[in-house]
């Protein structure tokens, strides 16, 4: 009898776990959407997960096995997402409809992770359009502007750590590059001067380490649980955040604020917005660029009132969090795949570093113009981003129900029902010869002057598309910028014996890096 009552139970549990992971089975058949068989629970992720290929070469071979489709269907896990491979389609969706679409699809919430779920990316309607707002003012160019000698402080640093070395020397960039930058995000963020070189056990490091391991067991572990079952792992109280680090980002910004609260201290930083944003006292920036999207404005509340929410003080940690780890991961990606590409193209590298020795002595400090001027140097980094994208797939979530259109005849396609997402492979649309003609090879002319008026601008989106794109990206590219252009002048980069000029992406980790690391030397120029 019990083995009876044991077998049942079991075959029971099957046939739930199995209902459970066929629910939606039948979701693109039932819409005319073609798509490829996904795998029991793995969905379309099992040749990622297993470590068969990377997760760009898996969105470029479905892809390119749709091609001529406008949309095609994505099992991520178990869950139906519908994948937009047509740039009229993603305009409508993204910009002019945005008020069906204005959500991310967030694996947490505010109730599941009180850090994580009140980062920006995860906030959604108003609350969202309000963060959006209180952050805003950082990002001005007025405000960038004042970051320049912050980041350029930073860069010094960098290249006097190089220079207390040999030019033999092997570095892997991106581990090199991962302490400038939590130097340039403690000190235009936080307003703390992290010395990363010589203290390289500091807070902000092992931070930066912890968001850089993606080999941890635990962390995946984690992550894979919460995206396969987040009603259950929402009612264990499972959090991709490890507490341990939520606590000093908490203690972090509590003590800045403190500290700055009783010392009278003000800096043009985030803090300095998070301070004011909980006193009530933040006032809209008359000089914000880029934030007048009619559709959101139409959706949301409109005009550019000051933002008198009341913030907790978890909401306000998690912008910090989430300015540390987008910043740190995008700079750093961005910086790492250009340092490579120059070391593998010296005759770019060397016409790159004329331009730099024409607006700077090697004495002179640069300026926010001068960096703005350096056209080819924004052809690089433009280049670099096409190629290298550090965002390389972007979501919405469906937030009221919605009727896909044909672009071209306006015929009605099929529906999406709230809580659907769809996805735009944007490393596919930067890869696609039909909009970036031989996509593989390396080259910044693409966006000089004269060619960059040839593209289709509605193909490259290294930021994101639409309202809700990357707040920060004027404050990546200045980074990037200063930093390549400081080390450019002092340093050659050329290949090593550890170089992999082939530059075959890493197969374990789920953003962007190299497989065998980002490595060269650093020579010396006479």
């Amino acid at each position: 009898m019990e083995a009876f009552l044991l077998i049942s139970a079991l075959v029971g549990a099957l046939i739930l776990l199995y209902r459970y992971a066929t629910a939606f089975a039948n979701y693109f058949n039932q819409r005319g959407i073609k798509y490829r068989k996904p795998t029991f629970l793995l969905g379309n992720l099992g040749p990622i997960l297993f470590q068969r290929t990377t997760p760009v070469a898996n969105l470029t071979d479905l892809y390119r096995e749709f091609a001529g489709e406008k949309v095609y269907g994505f099992y991520e896990f178990r869950r139906p997402t519908i994948i937009l491979r047509d740039l009229q389609l993603i305009k409508r969706v993204f910009v002019k409809d945005f008020n069906h679409f204005t959500n991310h699809t967030a694996p947490v919430d505010e109730h599941m992770d009180s850090i994580l779920g009140n980062g920006l990316i995860s906030l959604e309607g108003q609350k969202w359009r309000d963060m959006r707002a209180m952050l805003s003012p950082m990002f001005t160019g007025n405000k960038i502007r004042h970051m320049v000698p912050l980041v350029g402080k930073c860069a010094e640093d960098l290249c006097r750590f190089v220079e207390r070395e040999t030019d033999e020397v092997e570095w892997d960039v991106r581990e090199l590059l991962a302490k400038c930058l939590v130097e340039v995000i403690g000190s235009c963020a936080f307003g703390i001067e992290v010395d990363s070189f010589n203290d390289p056990d500091n807070e902000f490091d092992r931070v930066a380490k912890y968001l850089m391991n993606q080999s941890d067991v635990r962390k995946v572990a984690r992550f894979l649980l919460i995206m396969v079952f987040p009603k259950m792992c929402k009612q264990f109280g499972m959090e991709l955040f490890d507490d341990k680090y939520k606590r000093l980002f908490r203690r972090l910004v509590s003590e800045t604020m403190l500290k700055r609260e009783s010392d009278g201290v003000s800096r043009p930083d985030l803090i300095q917005l998070l301070m004011l944003a909980r006193r009530g006292k933040l006032e809209a920036d008359k000089d914000v660029e880029g934030e007048s999207f009619a559709a959101a404005n139409d959706y949301l509340e409109t005009g550019t009132d000051d933002v008198k929410r009341s913030w907790s003080d978890d909401e306000l940690t998690a912008q910090a969090v989430i300015f540390f780890a987008a910043g740190f991961d995008t700079t750093s990606t961005l910086l790492s795949f250009t340092l490579m590409e120059l070391a593998i193209h010296p005759e770019i590298q060397d016409r790159l570093f004329e331009e730099i020795k024409s607006v700077q002595r090697s004495d002179s400090v640069i300026s926010y113009e001068q960096i703005q001027s350096l056209e080819y140097l924004d052809a690089v980094i433009s280049e670099s981003l096409r190629k290298w994208p550090p965002l390389t797939a972007t979501d919405r979530k469906c937030t009221k129900d919605y009727l896909m259109v044909d672009p071209e005849d306006g015929s009605p396609m099929f529906s999406i029902e709230e809580g659907y997402s769809v996805w735009v492979p944007i490393y596919c649309f930067h890869h696609d010869p039909k909009y970036f003609p031989n996509p593989e090879k390396f080259d910044p002319d693409r966006f000089n002057r004269v060619n960059r008026h040839q593209l289709n601008p509605a193909a490259y989106m290294p930021f994101g598309v639409g309202p809700r794109n990357c707040i920060g990206s004027r404050f990546a590219l200045m980074s990037a910028k200063m930093i390549l252009l400081r080390l450019l002048r002092s340093f050659r980069v050329e290949v090593c014996p550890k170089t992999d000029t082939t530059l075959q992406l890493s197969k374990t980790k789920m953003n962007m890096t190299l497989e065998k690391g980002h490595w060269v030397y650093l020579k010396r120029r006479s």
